[in-house]
């Protein structure tokens, strides 16, 4: 109880914002709806550094005075909510993001209303307020999927899947990760691909189907081993040791367990180091050490009280009433007592008529997209039946021309050359005028001439990581935003104000970039190999990409490259 007592009362401390934001307040309140005076942009502007300063950003955002009032405080107020969310100060939280919602929907931000609305649901599911939050998840993932990014749509699906999963409804939520998985299996973002794994790994766990909840878990920490997450990879090491508890293998939960506490405690994950000190306790009743036991048992109590986690505290409570009910009977009544009331105020029946509403809108969008997708694949086959059609016209025309032409005399012939002479010329001015746009466009990628000095340093600094991301065969906008020590939504924000691009787009155009100067000065190299140093694992999306930026295939850029090299030499 020492803990818990600690950890509140550290909880309820003052913190140096807090004085900044309360100025802030009062200053917002007089002038809403106007420009704020330098004083107030000013506390603003602290308020910010403060922020970065406690790593809730990468680094200081700046407003200038002219900053229009409304844009200041929408983001203001969602990084001071993503701030008392990450203190685990879940009502401070709602509060501000609240507060920035409608400033987001005011400005037609539908991103940033996306990212504000995760928020909201993921603060409710710790305030155990499930039918907010499943009201916000699904708003947010009817965004996501009008977005069409299958990456926002993925995660989107994983909040709704952690609503279900707390209020015990396992399959739904299991429905909810499979769609999820499907989504993210459309991108190349390997740490999403590891959460939802992850975050499966849980589900079937409650399913009851523990060799499926291992098998999750164990593919999810070998992805994060791979890119280098340790601090992630501990967390898939305790998902597995409660697969193996539950297996009843003890001594490799242990082994597993020794190794992921000593990390989770470093980089302070108080809800995964909850679940490893639960698990830890359930080996050591297993070895019959009921005494230290009950210490972990308490520990997670702590950290569980302490999150307003109820779903945690009432497995920790349930954990230390086994651990003390031989020997200190008052205490394990008092936990057991606290077990069922947790689980009790969980779920009810308003809340659960309140999910299926959402869990049928869900298949409702689900379907509309199916359809929609059906619509589209119907119109690309009318429009290949069409143009078929026109291709075999045109080389019946073309066959009878040729045949029409061998009766002709020599006269004709002689001016027919001298006619196709002069077309060549002109296809050969087309394809000069096509390369140079195409030599155009791969030239202003990464153009910074126009940057201040740290604008240019950090656009330098973004396309070096891209490339060695490249090099590395894992290229993906959050992989490169980690890198820059930059939050994607961060990234997204610079981009935008220097580039007017997306993460997306500009990883895009450099891969664009080198694929161009391969096909120009690296003959040697088929497509294959041009796409693998792109970092494409499929020669088709390649193909597809390279298309989409130029116009042309690869293959047909190719074609037209040694069309273009006949022509100078028949032109000489």
């Amino acid at each position: 109880m020492l803990l818990l007592i600690c950890q509140q009362a550290l909880s309820a401390t003052a913190k140096p914002i807090d004085k900044l934001i309360e100025q802030f307040n009062k200053a917002e309140q007089l002038t809403y709806g106007k420009r704020f005076d330098r004083q107030t942009v000013n506390t603003a502007n602290a308020v910010f550094k403060l922020l970065q300063h406690e790593n809730i950003t990468d680094e200081p955002l700046t407003f200038s005075y002219d900053t229009p009032a409304d844009s200041l405080r929408e983001q203001l107020w969602y990084w001071v909510a993503e701030y008392y969310y990450a203190y685990q100060e879940y009502q401070q939280a709602a509060f501000y993001a609240s507060k920035a919602m409608p400033l987001f929907q005011k400005a037609e931000d539908n991103e940033g209303l996306a990212n504000c609305l995760n928020l909201l649901a993921i603060t409710h599911i710790r305030l155990s307020e499930f039918q907010k939050a499943a009201e916000h998840a699904m708003h947010c993932y009817k965004l996501d999927v009008m977005s069409g990014d299958p990456e926002k749509i993925s995660s989107s699906l994983n909040t709704l899947t952690a609503i279900y999963m707390s209020t015990h409804q396992y399959r739904e939520a299991e429905k909810f990760i499979l769609q999820a998985m499907k989504e993210a299996s459309k991108t190349d973002n390997k740490s999403k691909i590891a959460l939802l794994k992850g975050m499966a790994s849980e589900v079937y766990n409650a399913l009851g189907n523990q060799t499926k909840s291992l098998a999750y878990a164990k593919e999810a920490y070998d992805i994060e081993t791979k890119l280098g997450h340790t601090d992630k990879a501990a967390i898939r090491l305790t998902q597995m040791s409660t697969a193996l508890i539950w297996m009843h293998h003890f001594g490799e939960a242990k082994r597993l367990l020794a190794k992921a506490i000593p990390i989770l405690e470093k980089t302070h994950n108080n809800h995964s180091l909850g679940i490893a000190y639960i698990n830890w306790g359930e080996v050591l009743l297993n070895e019959h050490n009921n005494q230290a036991a009950a210490e972990y048992f308490q520990k997670a109590v702590a950290i569980f009280n302490i999150q307003h986690e109820p779903n945690g505290e009432s497995k920790a409570q349930l954990g230390l009433y086994k651990a003390t009910k031989d020997t200190r009977p008052q205490v394990a009544m008092e936990a057991l007592e606290r077990h069922k009331a947790l689980k009790d105020s969980i779920f009810d029946q308003q809340t659960a008529e309140s999910l299926g509403r959402y869990n049928a809108q869900v298949g409702n969008i689900k379907l509309s997209q199916e359809n929609e997708e059906q619509r589209r694949a119907k119109q690309r086959a009318i429009i290949i039946g069409i143009a078929t059609t026109l291709l075999l016209t045109i080389i019946a025309i073309g066959v009878w021309t040729v045949m029409r032409r061998s009766n002709i005399k020599q006269s004709k012939v002689n001016s027919s050359l001298n006619k196709n002479i002069d077309e060549l010329r002109l296809q050969y001015q087309q394809l000069q005028q096509q390369y140079s746009q195409i030599s155009e466009r791969a030239s202003t990628v990464s153009d910074t001439s126009n940057l201040h000095s740290d604008d240019k340093q950090f656009i330098e600094k973004l396309i070096d990581i891209i490339n060695e991301q490249m090099a590395a065969g894992n290229i993906d906008a959050t992989t490169v935003s980690s890198r820059m020590n930059m939050s994607p939504f961060q990234l997204r924000t610079r981009l935008a104000t220097l580039l007017d691009e997306t993460p997306k787009n500009f990883i895009q155009s450099i891969r664009m970039k080198r694929a161009l100067h391969y096909l120009e000065n690296h003959p040697y190299k088929n497509i294959n190999e041009v796409a693998t140093l792109c970092a494409y694992n499929e020669t088709s999306n390649f193909t597809r990409a390279f298309k989409n930026t130029f116009g042309l295939t690869p293959t047909q850029y190719l074609e037209e490259k040694q069309r273009k090299q006949s022509a100078n030499q028949q032109q000489q």
